[in-house]
């Protein structure tokens, strides 16, 4: 579901700069001026630094030992996901319900003639069967504690009725102040469409302050053009560290856990 929080109104740059350029001209008083405007200061430092973060849930925030949908869909299909990915992706993962009739109906609109319904079947069966296996990486928790102190965090996900997983029973939904997934919302990445419902929810912050991560270059085309950030990371098979690609100037760096995002933050 789509968690709206309750945000304040963020303080304009200009009004920001009228009142640190009238604190640092202040000719009486000014210790007096700068402890009794003290809360309006942080307010104003926490506004202006404020970022709306966004993450991908698979491969970002967590591993999934189970079967995944797109192998399921390899079987039925007979061609590698990489070559129906974005149809899936729009067909599947905007459904709040996957069943036979969907499969065959999505073999159709590709065009393919030779699938059989009891292959399709039993797909569905090992798919709806199989148990979530959905496991937090360490380093999440320490990450979203640390930037939700001063930041909006939310995630956006796409997902089926059976890949998704409650956040709340992980204990990482108190850092969030959205969730969005893709079945329930009815929109999936790549779309913008899917990202504004992120944005919408924090009014306050501008589109050159929000920032996704995700393992997936493909989501984020219509982001870049909207102004957003975009961090690419790929966590390493033995999970010893991460690998990331600030996308805006496609420089690669290496970072042991999530956590050392934050030192990227400072400086987008």
């Amino acid at each position: 579901m789509v968690i709206t929080p309750q945000l304040g109104q963020r303080a304009s740059t200009d009004e920001a700069c009228a009142d640190r350029h009238a604190i640092k001209h202040s000719e009486s008083g000014f210790k007096n001026y700068f402890y009794m405007q003290m809360p309006t200061l942080q307010k104003i430092q926490k506004d202006i630094f404020e970022k709306a973060i966004f993450f991908d849930v698979g491969g970002v925030l967590m591993s999934n030992d189970s079967v995944p949908f797109s192998a399921c869909l390899e079987r039925v299909v007979g061609r590698p996901f990489r070559e129906f990915r974005r149809s899936a992706v729009t067909y599947f993962y905007t459904r709040n319900t996957i069943d036979q009739e969907a499969i065959a109906g999505f073999c159709e609109e590709l065009g393919l003639a030779n699938f059989t319904k009891s292959a399709i079947e039993k797909e569905v069966d090992c798919f709806k069967s199989e148990k979530r296996r959905g496991r937090l990486y360490p380093d999440v928790e320490e990450c979203l504690s640390a930037l939700s102190a001063a930041n909006t965090i939310g995630v956006i996900s796409n997902s089926t009725e059976v890949s998704y997983e409650p956040l709340e029973q992980f204990g990482i939904a108190r850092y969030l102040s959205c969730e969005i997934f893709s079945h329930i919302v009815g929109v999936a990445k790549p779309s913008y469409d899917i990202f504004k419902l992120a944005l919408d929810n924090s009014k306050h912050v501008a589109k050159g302050d929000c920032i996704f991560v995700t393992d997936q270059e493909f989501e984020i085309n219509e982001i870049l053009e909207r102004h957003w950030i975009a961090i690419v990371v790929e966590r390493h098979p033995d999970r010893s560290s991460i690998t990331a690609k600030y996308v805006h100037n496609s420089g690669e760096f290496k970072l042991l856990t999530l956590p050392n995002l934050l030192d990227i933050f400072r400086y987008i």
